[in-house]
């Protein structure tokens, strides 16, 4: 129960004494009274609460990982991200975990039942889901009050199997002007089409300019978004055509690494250019070669993957000016370089930054057998890869690496781990 004091206060006074507290204390203080209830429901509050916890809340890191000793479900661990640089301890300060129940997110044709599903994006502490092989429904996602809600998703009649982990292309974000929360639908291989939904409408509409798209020449990749500053990144090919020397007078198809923004705001889209070193080639022409985008702090970054002498080694490259418009190459520079150089581990992906900047990695350990019986003939016996472990890297001055313990441990031949920054958010605890 509030104390006496006060309820003598103005109900504005209240307003900014609650606009500042954080969301778990609010939730609670709806049974308080009516007023306060009718208060923290409304609509203005929850925006006005969610615009002030970005500036001033506290970073979390959702991270989702799977231990097969538990079972093949995803588990969720959220941790508090501080912005420490000096720890120099073996094991990071994330030491104030809390497990995120599912229960709140509704099964609606079983799309998160023993299925692939993806996490779309992240967007002001609320989540997306969906299933791009089987799923007609997505699911926005509030582990902070415990809500979710289910969007009918378009027809996708994409029936190639070859493009359909691809196609179509989702972006997921909230409006900043409005807090309302976005969905992006984007089919792009053969002929463009963009639908989108607003929650607050409830309904999808094509009426996005095809002057505001990309040229026809861009394919969006469904891959891991970025939502940063109100807009929406997605990692793309750009279909170029070069001479063929194989073929006198003749022209090759190529698809450049590119990327891809969506205004939230004014829903047109823009071209980011990579620099030459990032444009090709991609997976699709050289396995050994692959690039990601993440972010790091308020920045986009773009991770560049690298098979050197049989390890993976990763690049991060900073942009140095954002804002979803028209990005040259010349915006980036590359800032550090991930690599363990150890003969006992590998890193599998970089999952993701640290507020303080460090990266987030997923590694797997090479464990050995003990040589007896079915060894492979070396004296150590059978490589067991199926331990992985969540670390944050630090490459310091003195070329040294300092590698810090997430205390996540995974277990299983095939670990999805995802990570991603968020605050908490009230949003959505008025949509009914």
């Amino acid at each position: 129960m509030a104390d006496d004091w006060f309820h003598h206060l103005s109900l504005d006074i209240q307003t900014e004494i609650l606009k500042k507290l954080p969301v778990k204390s609010l939730i609670r203080f709806r049974s308080v009274s009516k007023a306060w209830r009718s208060l923290i429901d409304s609509s203005k509050f929850i925006t006005d609460h969610s615009f002030n916890n970005r500036r001033t809340g506290p970073n979390r890191l959702l991270l989702r990982y799977v231990d097969e000793t538990k079972g093949s479900d995803f588990e969720y661990v959220s941790i508090i991200d501080d912005d420490d640089d000096d720890d120099d301890d073996d094991d990071d300060s994330l030491s104030q975990k809390e497990v995120i129940h599912t229960d709140t997110i509704p099964m609606y044709d079983d799309i998160l039942v023993d299925k692939p599903y993806s996490i779309i994006g992240i967007s002001q502490g609320l989540f997306c889901f969906y299933n791009f092989y089987e799923s007609t429904t997505s699911v926005i996602w509030n582990p902070s009050i415990r809500k979710s809600v289910a969007i009918k998703m378009p027809n996708n009649n994409n029936n190639n199997m070859l493009y359909r982990p691809m196609e179509p292309a989702i972006g997921f974000g909230v409006c900043p002007r409005t807090s309302d929360p976005k969905l992006i639908w984007i089919t792009s291989f053969q002929n463009w089409k963009v639908e989108v939904f607003t929650l607050s409408s409830g309904t999808w509409r094509s009426s996005i300019s095809s002057c505001n798209w990309p040229p026809e020449r861009v394919i969006v990749i469904n891959s891991k978004q970025v939502d940063l500053d109100g807009f929406i990144y997605w990692y793309a090919w750009e279909i170029v055509y070069v001479d063929d020397d194989d073929d006198v007078g003749g022209k090759k198809k190529l698809l450049n690494n590119c990327i891809i923004s969506f205004d939230l705001t004014t829903e047109e889209f823009k071209q980011v250019y990579l620099p030459r070193k990032l444009l090709a080639p991609n997976f699709l022409t050289n396995p050994a070669i692959n690039v990601t985008i993440s972010k790091l702090r308020d920045s986009l970054v773009v991770v560049e993957n690298t098979l050197v002498v049989g390890e993976q080694v990763y690049g991060v490259w900073m942009i140095k000016q954002h804002g979803g418009g028209s990005v040259s190459s010349s915006s980036f520079t590359k800032l550090f370089t991930i690599g363990l150089g150890l003969p006992d581990a590998c890193i599998e992906s970089v999952l993701g930054f640290r507020k303080n900047g460090r990266p987030i990695l997923e590694v797997k350990s090479i464990i050995y057998g003990n040589g007896n019986g079915n060894g492979n003939g070396n004296g150590y016996g059978n490589v067991i890869n199926n331990l992985s472990d969540m670390v944050t890297y630090e490459h310091t001055n003195n070329s040294k690496q300092h590698i810090s313990h997430l205390g996540i441990i995974m277990y299983g031949k095939r670990v999805i781990s995802f990570v991603s920054s968020y605050v908490e958010t009230l949003l959505l605890l008025d949509h009914h």
